[in-house]
């Protein structure tokens, strides 16, 4: 059922269709309260590689299928910003003993939208790309600040908040687009 809603979501994104509501789903308020409560180290690594890994994908898509210069230069940001998160990321990991890997593909839920971008361009992408982004970082601010509030480890701790401002500024940049 949640993938049939996924999918009609990612539908209407593709389309153009109400962008606004596919941002009020369930399963983005859902994915949102979940993050809220991510408090182990392994669950937010693994679930801060993944938004990484989903965030350079559909970066580079932007870069290469954006219909707009600001499109093409927030996913060139993307994939830099979230390419040095990741990275210093499993090092943190890494260092505190966490058993950790980048993953090696996206989850189903990451890799629906995903495909749900590839074969859009131009305006069209503009549009569904931007909507994925604000959500996509509500997720990752609801993320960090809860692990950087009440998290298991201090050094993931000081990631998560020095992370915190660039989401932000990620998902500024993903609404200023949105409501162009």
């Amino acid at each position: 059922m949640n993938r049939i809603i996924r999918a009609a979501a990612a539908v209407l994104l593709l389309s153009g269709a109400a962008p606004a509501l596919a941002q009020e789903t369930d399963n983005s308020k859902a994915a949102v309260e979940a993050m809220s409560r991510v408090t182990a180290a392994k669950d937010f690594v693994s679930f801060a590689a993944m938004s990484d890994m989903f965030e350079i994908q559909t970066g580079q898509m932007a870069a290469d299928q954006g219909g707009s210069d600001a499109v093409k230069q927030f996913g060139q940001m993307l994939v830099k910003d979230h390419g040095n998160s990741g990275k210093e990321l499993m090092d943190l990991a890494k260092a505190a003993g966490i058993d950790a890997q980048p993953p090696a593909a996206l989850d189903e839920r990451h890799q629906v939208i995903a495909d749900s971008l590839k074969d859009a361009k131009g305006s069209g992408f503009d549009k569904a790309f931007a909507q994925t982004q604000v959500d996509a970082h509500k997720e990752g601010i609801a993320l960090f600040e809860a692990y950087a509030k009440n998290g298991d480890n201090e050094q993931l701790k000081a990631f998560a908040q020095k992370g915190l401002p660039i989401l932000q500024k990620h998902l500024e940049t993903a609404q200023a687009i949105a409501n162009q």
